[in-house]
């Protein structure tokens, strides 16, 4: 699916999610790829957005900041 979006995609991953592989995830096609990269958020598992709030809040906020 996000091989053919056309509009730009953030993927957050935490550092240390217990059940997506991060090869996995940076093996898929994805050409809108928000800074060409899986975005790692350190200190993290699965839930970045519980585990570390702010942190996924102010990646969240340069996302929507780069779109203009």
């Amino acid at each position: 699916m996000v091989a053919e979006l056309t509009r730009p995609v953030a993927v957050l991953h935490g550092e240390g999610e217990q059940l997506i592989s991060l090869d996995y995830v940076e093996g898929l096609t994805m050409p809108t790829l928000w800074r060409g990269a899986v975005q790692i958020l350190p200190g993290v598992g699965h839930a970045p957005h519980l585990e570390a709030p702010k942190a996924f809040a102010e990646m969240h906020t340069r996302f929507v900041a780069d779109l203009g």
